[in-house]
């Protein structure tokens, strides 16, 4: 029996599975709710800089090599000390346990957000393979649930919606319902035509609601 026929045909491992890959994944979304609006924002202070001249790029530090930073580069540091958090020491929830909420390196404590984020991440991953079991829809959920995540808490701190993320779900939704009418997968997603309709329609409120508070606002 291969992994895949295993999976598919073992709802508890599948369901294990995804357990601990949401455990995982969701380490990784505690960096791109924290480094995601920081890019952004250097960006977009970048292109002010290149906007207003010379003199105003002379305010705004320049984005060498040795500053490099991504969702990769540099390595997750202590936000109190700065000191590089160990592969040990970033092991999803087990190692905020042993570590009982505190840096190995300076004593401070840990924000209990890394943790949740983490078991918000696993639990729901492990609610849809539970739900959908092994095929297409998990999948699909699993990616919608990772984002979702992301964005949740990114407008929490920063009343803010990236583009980098609501952008490729809304393309990945609509080609998910090509690939599923052309396909005929069962049971089928959203037709197309509905799809586009939904994606013009959450735009139109979501513009019309900036714009109402634009003109109440002043």
């Amino acid at each position: 029996m291969t992994v895949i026929e295993l999976l598919a045909s073992s709802p508890a491992v599948f369901t294990g599975t995804c357990l601990v890959l949401g455990l995982v994944v969701g380490s990784f979304l505690n960096v791109v709710i924290y480094r995601l609006p920081v890019m952004l924002e250097r960006s977009w202070r970048e292109q002010c800089a290149q906007t207003s001249g010379e003199a105003a790029a002379a305010t705004v530090p320049a984005v060498g090599a040795a500053q490099r930073f991504n969702l990769v580069v540099p390595r997750s540091t202590c936000p109190a000390c700065g000191a590089p958090i160990a592969a040990r020491h970033n092991i999803p929830l087990i190692s905020w346990v042993l570590l009982r909420g505190h840096c190995a390196s300076c004593g401070e404590p840990i924000s209990v957000r890394y943790p949740l984020v983490e078991a918000l991440s696993g639990a729901l991953c492990a609610a849809v393979a539970w739900k959908f079991g092994f095929g297409w829809q998990a999948f699909a959920a699993l990616t919608l649930t990772w984002f979702l995540i992301a964005l949740a808490f990114i407008d929490l701190d920063h009343q803010l919606l990236p583009d980098s993320l609501t952008l490729p779900l809304l393309w990945l939704g609509l080609l998910l319902s090509l690939w599923g009418g052309q396909a005929g997968v069962s049971p089928p997603p959203v037709d197309v035509r509905s799809s586009l309709i939904g994606a013009m329609a959450g735009y139109a409120s979501l513009w019309s609601v900036y714009h109402l508070f634009r003109l109440l606002t002043g």
